[in-house]
This record gives structure tokens, sequence and C-alpha cells, in this order.
């Protein structure tokens, strides 16, 4: 692109970009939405930037940009809008839900956003799971190795 095309082409995004009030990624990719970028094996969340015809400029973590086939990216997932926990949803469900929210991302090869959602669950019981009399348990001492008897 040459410098006017390249300026004209970022005030066009930045237009639309200002006009996008609340993008909503359960219907169509909008400038300023997340998206899920597919590619190699692998996928990533990103931010549109801008749509040109059948491509779409994006920002990689990092803050990389790069302009990709939009046959590339699809929304995310209904259930990435919020991780917490739904009102009396007890620590071991919403657990359950996370590693099942894990499950759909990892399959998706969207490891770090799988991850997260791992973590989330893994945090959630260790805050809240309850222990019952006669559970099973392992009992690290404070440095966090198992104990060795």
């Amino acid at each position: 692109r040459t410098p006017r095309a390249s300026k004209q082409a970022a005030t066009t995004c930045e237009a639309r970009r200002r006009a996008q009030v609340t993008p909503t990624m359960e219907t169509a990719l909008t400038p300023g939405c997340t998206a899920r970028l597919t590619r190699d094996g692998a996928s990533e969340r990103v931010l549109v930037l801008c749509l040109h015809e059948a491509r779409a400029e994006v920002e990689r973590e990092g803050g990389v940009e790069e302009l990709v086939d939009e046959s590339m990216l699809r929304p995310l997932e209904p259930f990435e809008g919020s991780t917490a926990r739904r009102g009396e949803e007890s620590a071991v469900d919403y657990a359950e839900r996370c590693k099942a929210n894990g499950n759909v991302l990892f399959k998706l090869r969207d490891l770090s956003a799988a991850l997260a959602w791992y973590q989330s669950g893994s945090r959630a019981l260790h805050r809240g799971a309850p222990i019952e009399p006669g559970a099973r348990v392992l009992v690290l001492p404070g440095d966090g190795a198992p104990m060795r008897s």
C-alpha cells in the first residue's frame, strides 16, 4: 500500500470502529469485536480492527496487527463472554462448567483460552470445595510439595 492508501484505510477503519456501539459475536464479525483466528492447526483470540471485502485487519496478542482472510475468523463461543459463577452455583458445579468450557476451547486448539478456563475452575475448587467426612484428600506442607513418609 502507498502511504496515502494506508492512511485512508486507517481512517475508514477508525470511522467504522467509532460507529460500532456494542459488538455481538453471536451474529457476525464486526470491527471492535474479539474473534478467534484459526490457522496452521492452532487458534488464538484477536481483536477485529477493520473488515475489507473478504479480509480483516486484526490485532494479535502483543499489539501485532495483521491482515488475514475473513474465512480464518470465527465468533467466540457463547460462554466466553463471562467466567463468573452463576448465582448459587457451587464451587464443584462451577469447576465442572469451567472444565467443559475448557474442553471445547482445547478442541478448537485455542490452548491459552482453554488453560484460562481450567485455571478458573481449579481456583474455585481451591477456594470453595467442601471436604466431607471420610473424603480422601492430598495434604501438602506449606511449601506445596507432596509429603513423603
